[in-house]
């Protein structure tokens, strides 16, 4: 029978050691701790805001308690960081303003990317890492409420021809018709109601992909046009996956830009 090493079992010990200093010193200083946040019945109202270099994009209003909640809950999954807040404003150039209105104060936040990770930070109290799902869900919500054709942010348009969910074509690079184009079919999909489910994508013989991708806030919104029965042809929201009827004049213009 052999016997573990005496050298590796001093090290592994030390290891451990360590770890668990670490970790106690972590949780004294309050390394991982979640943010604290108001109830969400005491707010009445809460603003979004995009800053852009300095220059405010557009603030929104949210009143709807069921969407406040939301927006907190998932502020609140945001868990304290080593780093420090020691001005104002972010040191980055783009970042959300979360303002939420209390009774007898506001209670300030930003919400932003930088490099690959993203922050939530109080103001000279602390700088909390948030998810990347739980930002672009927050960020979802901002361009959700906002109108998503007018909005001073910036954005950028890309366009598939798709089969059965793999791409066979792509334009990234649209010319100012081209842009008009997908915007007006974008616009004739949204103005309508949409009343019935829509397909997977992935089964669907050949549609068009509108990809419109809000490069300052890296998130993108998707949308599927295509043939149904009778060969009517629809508008889908990749938000919901619910589809309208599509304008069959702008449809056939798709196709007519993809190639087909």
């Amino acid at each position: 029978m052999r016997f573990p090493n005496t050298k590796a079992i001093k090290t592994a010990a030390i290891l451990l050691c360590l770890f668990v200093i670490l970790l106690v010193i972590a949780t004294s200083a309050g390394v991982y701790q979640r943010i604290i946040l108001p109830d969400s019945r005491d707010v009445n109202v809460l603003y979004l805001s995009f800053v852009k270099e300095g220059t405010d994009k557009g603030s929104i209003e949210v009143k709807d308690k069921q969407v406040i909640g939301n927006i907190l809950k998932l502020l609140a999954g945001a868990r304290k960081s080593l780093q420090s807040s020691v001005q104002d404003t972010p040191l980055t150039k783009s970042y959300f303003i979360v303002n939420i209105k209390l009774p007898s104060e506001n209670h300030i936040l930003y919400l932003y990317k930088y490099k690959n990770s993203y922050y939530l930070e109080e103001p000279y109290l602390a700088v909390y890492k948030i998810s990347k799902t739980d930002y672009k869900k927050l960020s979802s919500i901002y361009i959700s409420v906002a109108d998503p054709l007018t909005k001073d942010v910036e954005t950028r348009y890309e366009l598939n021809r798709m089969k059965y969910g793999k791409k066979i074509k792509t334009n990234d690079d649209l010319s100012k018709e081209e842009i008009e184009l997908v915007e007006a079919v974008i616009q004739n999909g949204l103005s309508k109601s949409a009343a019935w489910q829509g397909k997977d994508i992935a089964k669907v013989d050949e549609c068009y992909a509108i990809h419109k991708v809000f490069t300052d806030i890296d998130i993108k919104d998707s949308y599927y046009a295509y043939l149904i029965e009778d060969d009517v042809s629809v508008f889908q929201n990749g938000r919901n996956d619910y589809y309208n009827v599509l304008d069959r004049k702008l449809y056939d213009k798709l196709t007519e830009v993809m190639g087909k």
